[in-house]
C-alpha cells in the first residue's frame, strides 16, 4: 500500500492550510497506468468510480469520498497490486460546507472511459441544487513519459504525472455555480502528449451540495 498525506494541505493559490479538520468532506482520485487491472482503492472511502479501460496501455481510475472523523485522518491509505512498470498519481481535495446528509446532491456520479484515446471527455451531469459545485477527475495512460492534462473551463484544477513503463497523468478540478436541473457538459480535456489508439483514458464528475 501507499499513503497520501493529509497534514500539509494547500489552498487553490498554493498557500499552506495545515491538516484536514474534523467534519471536512474529503475526495480522493487515484489514477493508475499499467498493462492489467491493478484494482486501486482508498481504504475507508465510499467509491463513486472504479473503472478500468483495457487497452495496450491500460487506465484505472478509482475515486471516493468520506467526511473526516472527530480525530481527522493524517493520511489516506491506497491499496492495489503493484508493479515496477506501473505509474500512480493520487490527488486529494478537502472541502468545507458540504451537506453531510446528501453530499453528492442526490445525483449519481457520471463516469466515462475509452480504450482508444488519451483525451478524457467528462460526461454531462445535471445538478439538483443551485450553487452546487462540480468536481471533475480525469486521467490517461500512455507511454510518452511525464505529460500534462489541462482544461479551460474549470475555476481551478491541479494536474500531476508519473513516468514508468506505463505512464499516467491525472487532473482534478472544480467549477462552481451550478444551476438546478440544468445539465453541465464540460468539453474534452487537452493533453501535452501525442494521442494514440493504444492509449486509454477515464473521467468522472460529481456534484457537491452546499
Amino acid at each position: 500500500s501507499q499513503t497520501l498525506d493529509l497534514t500539509t494541505l494547500l489552498d487553490p493559490s498554493g498557500a499552506a492550510l495545515g491538516p484536514a479538520l474534523a467534519g471536512q468532506f474529503t475526495a480522493v482520485h487515484i489514477f493508475v497506468a499499467s498493462n492489467t487491472d491493478r484494482n486501486p482503492a482508498a481504504t475507508g472511502y465510499t467509491v463513486f468510480i472504479d473503472t478500468y479501460a483495457n487497452s495496450t496501455t491500460d487506465m484505472m481510475l478509482c475515486a471516493g469520498y468520506k467526511f473526516q472523523p472527530g480525530t481527522p485522518d493524517t493520511s489516506i491509505t491506497i491499496t492495489g497490486s503493484t508493479s515496477s512498470g506501473s505509474a500512480l498519481v493520487a490527488i486529494a481535495t478537502v472541502w468545507d460546507n458540504v451537506d453531510p446528509t446528501t453530499p453528492l446532491d442526490g445525483v449519481a456520479a457520471v463516469n466515462a472511459s475509452s480504450a482508444t484515446t488519451a483525451l478524457p471527455n467528462p460526461a454531462s451531469i445535471t445538478p439538483t441544487t443551485t450553487d452546487a459545485v462540480f468536481l471533475f477527475g480525469a486521467g490517461n495512460a500512455s507511454t510518452v513519459g511525464t505529460s500534462t492534462i489541462s482544461q479551460s473551463y474549470m475555476d481551478w484544477s491541479v494536474a500531476d504525472s508519473r513516468d514508468a513503463s506505463f505512464d499516467v497523468s491525472g487532473l482534478v478540478g472544480y467549477k462552481a455555480g451550478a444551476v438546478a436541473s440544468t445539465p453541465y457538459d464540460g468539453a474534452a480535456l487537452t493533453w501535452s502528449g501525442t494521442d494514440s489508439t493504444t492509449y486509454s483514458s477515464a473521467s468522472t464528475v460529481i456534484v457537491l451540495k452546499p
